[in-house]
C-alpha cells in the first residue's frame, strides 16, 4: 500500500467518522504489502457481531424453558448437553456467538444468582473452570469471554434460567464478513465441536 493511498483511505475514514460515528480506524499489519495498513472498521471497540443469531432472536419460540426441556432428553448432539453434574450441566449453544460457545447451567429452574444454594454456586463455577480447560485443550482459542447476563435488560435471552457463557475468541473472529458482507464463517460445525468438548470433559 502506497503512502498516497494510505493517506486517501485515512482521509475518507476520518470524513465518514466526522459525519456519523459508525466505526473506528485501526492500523493492522498487512502481509501482502508488508506495512501497517489503515483499516476502516464498522465495529466499534470490541463489539462482537453475530447477525446469524437472528434465527434464535426472531424465530418461533420453543414452548417452556429450553434448558429444562433439554434435561429431559438423552444426551447427544441433538440436545447438546456435554456433561451433567450433581446440580449443574454443560451445554453447547445452538446459536453461538462463536465456535465452541458453551453454557454452564444449574439444573434447577432459577433466574437469580443470589438464590443459588452453596452447592449449586460451587459446582457452577467448578464446571466453568473445567469447561474452560476443556475448550483450551480442544479448540485452542486465543482468548475467552466468560460471564452472565442477569435479567432481560442485561441482554439475557433466557432470563428465567440463569447460565454462564463461555465464548472462545480468536484473532480476527469479528471482521467485515458478518457485519458488512452478511456472511457468517463457521470454522467448525456443531457436531465435531460437541464431540471434542464432550470427550475432554469426560476426562476431567
Amino acid at each position: 500500500m502506497t503512502l498516497a493511498l494510505l493517506a486517501d483511505l485515512s482521509a475518507v475514514a476520518i470524513k465518514l467518522l466526522s459525519v456519523k460515528r459508525i466505526g473506528v480506524i485501526t492500523f493492522e499489519f498487512c502481509f501482502p504489502c508488508g506495512t501497517r495498513c489503515c483499516i476502516f472498521s464498522y465495529m466499534a471497540g470490541n463489539t462482537m457481531w453475530a447477525p446469524w443469531r437472528a434465527a434464535f432472536i426472531l424465530g418461533k419460540r420453543e414452548k417452556g424453558c429450553i434448558f429444562c426441556n433439554r434435561l429431559k432428553m438423552k444426551d447427544s448432539v441433538k440436545n447438546l448437553i456435554m456433561y451433567r453434574g450433581e446440580s449443574c450441566f454443560v451445554i453447547l449453544n445452538k446459536f453461538p456467538y462463536n465456535t465452541g460457545h458453551t453454557l454452564i447451567v444449574p439444573k434447577r429452574h432459577i433466574g437469580q444468582l443470589e438464590k443459588l444454594n452453596r452447592a449449586e454456586a460451587a459446582e457452577l463455577f467448578e464446571l466453568t473452570r473445567k469447561t474452560v480447560t476443556a475448550i483450551k485443550k480442544t479448540l485452542k482459542p486465543h482468548a475467552l469471554n466468560v460471564g452472565m447476563n442477569l435479567g432481560r435488560m442485561s441482554g439475557a435471552g433466557i432470563p428465567s434460567h440463569l447460565h454462564m457463557h463461555i465464548v472462545p475468541r480468536w484473532n480476527g473472529d469479528t471482521n467485515f464478513l458478518p457485519v458488512i458482507g452478511k456472511t457468517q464463517v463457521v470454522s467448525i460445525p456443531l457436531e465435531p465441536v460437541y464431540d471434542l468438548i464432550y470427550k475432554e470433559l469426560a476426562k476431567l
